[in-house]
């Protein structure tokens, strides 16, 4: 009954081809883009650690045997990544040359984490302003170059609901769900995650919720207008249907009034 699920091996084994092509280029995907130095490191982390030549030989076990036909993809695929592996390793052996990709690399991160700080004061605005499409084209621009910036789901969040489609509603909702459980805990006690989640509860249709959740995001911050806003919005809303209340019993009334 287990043979074939548990395989004692030096190298990973695969049911087939398919499956084997599936992980290369999984892990073809996650080397791309990166130079040496960062290369290594993830083989280090995979793998962890030891010699150069035991974190190659622990690293190629990951992508199994050498595939046989030779004019297969999986084959291709899985001797790009071994030349990638090889030459990541026999450039971490030059210590000048290791050294200067390191420094390449650290400040690369440094101008990329600007970068994004950067474009997230003009997500701010562009919400500010309800351009929600903007927002959302520079939030993921953000996520490429700095996925740990600081309240980047629940901007995202924001974004998304604020765009949502009525026939998405359910797949929006489901996303922002999952945005929201990302959320550190420490940016859960700024005025804007309680805004966030009542913009979440009005996209379901719980306006008093809703409503809650503005008001404790205007008493953490008086000055947030968009939560000021949705309040104004949402009274509106409720006298209007008050209004409508109130003439549809004096018209019916009126049918009974005594002359």
């Amino acid at each position: 009954m287990t043979k074939g699920l548990i395989v004692f091996a030096q190298r990973a084994a695969f049911a087939n081809p398919a499956e084997q092509l599936k992980v290369i280029k999984k892990i073809a995907a996650e080397l791309e883009n990166k130079n040496s130095y960062e290369i290594v490191a993830y083989m280090e982390t995979g793998t962890g650690g030891g010699s150069a030549e035991s974190m190659l030989s622990d690293f190629m076990t990951l992508l199994g045997d050498e595939p046989t036909d030779t004019a297969s993809e999986v084959y291709t695929q899985w001797h790009k990544v071994q030349k990638l592996a090889e030459e990541a390793m026999n450039a971490s052996k030059d210590t000048n040359k290791i050294d200067q990709i390191r420094q390449a690399t650290q400040r690369n991160e440094a101008e990329a984490k600007l970068r994004a700080n950067s474009l997230m004061e003009e997500v701010k605005k562009a919400l500010q302003y309800t351009q929600f499409a903007k927002a959302l084209e520079l939030l993921a621009e953000v996520a490429k170059l700095n996925p740990q910036t600081q309240q980047l789901h629940l901007y995202s969040s924001w974004a998304k609901l604020g765009s949502v489609d009525v026939a998405k509603k359910n797949f929006v909702l489901k996303e922002v769900e999952l945005e929201l459980m990302q959320v550190p805990p420490d940016e859960r006690y700024d005025t804007l995650f309680p805004f966030v989640i009542g913009l979440f509860n009005k996209t379901k249709g719980d306006m008093v919720a809703a409503r809650k959740s503005f008001e404790k995001s205007v008493a953490l911050d008086p000055s947030f207008i968009p939560a000021r806003r949705e309040i104004s919005v949402l009274a509106a809303a409720n006298k209007k249907q008050d209004v409508f209340n109130v003439d549809l019993k004096q018209v019916v009334s009126g049918f009974f009034k005594k002359k």
